[in-house]
């Protein structure tokens, strides 16, 4: 897929950078089935226990399957297209050397099938944080009768719940941004994957004054200093608004009520986020982090197709 062809699309902010064998079985995916595929094909099984889970049986269906041999690897990583639109959108003043998706599904999805499920206590015994739900997941998809696993996957609609939209719009246009090189790891460490967080940390940097004059700032403790290059990334765009502006933020943030500003504070992905706890505790919040972290991304989508399609009409004018 190249540029001229993804923005000839119906809809491009809706096309999945996974989908780099466009004449594949993966493509022809749709929601829970094409993420447990994406995400079954990029894991480590050995370090699996079989006790825990049905990791044998994976790997035997990975070993036969020829489909886990055309998914994408992640966009982050290794994606061509990807960077291209970031040289498009993004002045070099403001684009950096990595990429990130801004909004997780794994970490909540984790939270609430611990919820609706009844395996806290189970999920709790295993250290690593984003192993323990696709382990249990995977012991949901294999048959009781014959303790074998099948393709396409299935799960039960109790352990999905609105993450389905989200995962329909996790590797889109909409969920990525250019960052520095270790923003990733800082982002996910600090504020648990969680983007509007983020965006606060990133506001009160740039509203400080603001902030203390008019009282309305949200505290976020943070565990260290922040990294050098977020400091020296931060400052090149100058202003709240130039940062929400140049990486097609709005549907992030609120309006802002006051003369000579544009954007207010960031959006709540779930209402009371930031007066509580940092994960949702409830199904509810987690249903509401998807549903309004899928709406937000679409949004995005569209206006980043936008202004792709305007920079090209005008870079021909000039021709």
């Amino acid at each position: 897929m190249n540029m001229h062809d993804f923005l000839e699309l119906e809809h491009p902010e809706k096309y999945d950078f996974t989908d780099i064998y466009p004449k594949s079985e993966y493509v022809k995916k749709r929601g829970v089935d094409k993420y447990l595929t994406y995400k079954l094909s990029n894991s480590e099984f050995k370090k699996w226990s079989d006790e825990f889970c049905h990791g044998r049986k994976v790997r035997e269906l990975l070993i036969k399957s020829d489909i886990f041999k055309y998914v994408g690897k992640d966009p982050d990583h290794d994606c061509p297209l990807l960077k291209g639109i970031y040289k498009q959108l993004w002045n070099k003043e403001y684009l950096p050397n990595c990429s990130d998706a801004m909004n997780s599904v794994q970490t909540i999805w984790n939270i609430y099938i611990g919820k609706v499920g009844g395996v806290e206590e189970k999920l709790k015994e295993v250290s690593e944080r984003q192993k323990p739900t696709l382990r249990f997941i995977v012991d949901r998809l294999c048959e009781k009768e014959n303790d074998t696993i099948k393709i396409p996957f299935k799960l039960e609609l109790k352990y999905i719940g609105n993450a389905e939209k989200l995962m329909k719009v996790y590797h889109t246009i909409g969920n990525y941004m250019p960052v520095p090189e270790g923003v990733n790891t800082w982002k996910s460490n600090m504020f648990n994957d969680c983007f509007d967080l983020f965006l606060v940390y990133i506001y009160n940097y740039y509203n400080a004054k603001e902030i203390l004059n008019r009282g309305v700032y949200y505290y976020i403790p943070l565990k260290e200093t922040v990294l050098e290059a977020i400091d020296k990334w931060l400052l090149s765009y100058g202003s709240w608004d130039t940062f929400v502006e140049t990486n097609f933020l709005s549907s992030f943030v609120e309006k802002s009520k006051y003369q000579g500003v544009k954007y207010g504070s960031p959006k709540e992905l779930w209402k009371g986020h930031f007066g509580g706890a940092v994960l949702p505790d409830t199904p509810n919040k987690c249903n509401e982090y998807f549903k309004n972290a899928s709406k937000w991304i679409g949004k995005r989508g569209k206006l980043m197709v936008e202004a792709m399609r305007k920079r090209i009409r005008e870079m021909e004018e000039t021709i």
